[in-house]
C-alpha cells in the first residue's frame, strides 16, 4: 500500500493565519535550500511562534527533536521535484500548514496535486513522498513548516509507514 499525505482542513485558524503574516514582518529570512527562489526563517527561538509550533508538534506525535520554519514563496519561485532525506534509520514526517495562498504555488505529492485552501495542513513523509511546487504566478505563498526524524514506529502511529 503506497504511503498518502494526510490533509488536515482547516488546521490554522483565521487568527493563526494573521499571526504567521505577522511572523512574516518580524522574522529575518534566509535563502532556501532548493536554490529556486523561496526563503526560509527558523522559528524554534521566536515566542511569537511558539503556540503554533506546539500545536503542529501534537499533530507530529510530540517529537523531543523537530524543526520549525516559514517558509516563503515570492512570486516566481518553485521547488522541483525532490525528497528530503531523514538521519539514516529513522522517517522524516513533516507537518505544512498553508498560511497564504498564491496564484500558482500548487503542491504536488508522488505527481498528485495536493489542492489545499488557505488555513489547511498536510502531514506527510517528505523522505519517501516526492513534492514540488509550481512557479507562484501571483502573491506571495506562506507555510509553516514543522517537521522532525522519528523511528518507524513512530511514523507508523500517525499512518506514516
Amino acid at each position: 500500500m503506497a504511503l498518502e499525505p494526510k490533509i488536515l482542513r482547516t488546521f490554522l485558524s483565521p487568527r493563526d493565519r494573521v499571526v504567521v503574516a505577522n511572523l512574516a514582518r518580524a522574522v529575518t529570512f534566509e535563502s532556501g535550500r532548493q536554490g529556486t527562489g523561496y526563503d526560509k526563517a527558523s522559528l524554534l527561538d521566536v515566542i511569537m511562534a511558539d503556540r503554533l509550533v506546539k500545536i503542529a508538534r501534537r499533530a507530529l506525535g510530540e517529537p523531543l527533536l523537530y524543526d520549525a520554519w516559514l517558509l516563503r514563496y515570492p512570486v516566481g519561485s518553485e521547488i522541483p521535484v525532490h525528497t528530503d532525506p531523514p538521519i539514516e534509520g529513522m522517517c522524516h514526517v513533516r507537518l505544512n500548514a498553508l498560511a497564504l495562498a498564491s496564484d500558482g504555488g500548487v503542491l504536488y505529492v508522488d505527481g498528485a496535486e495536493l489542492p489545499l485552501d488557505g488555513g489547511d495542513a498536510y502531514l506527510f513523509r517528505p523522505d519517501v513522498m516526492r513534492h514540488m511546487v509550481t512557479k507562484v504566478e501571483a502573491n506571495e505563498r506562506l507555510v509553516l513548516s514543522v517537521g522532525a526524524n522519528v523511528d518507524v514506529d513512530h511514523a507508523r502511529r500517525l499512518g506514516l509507514a
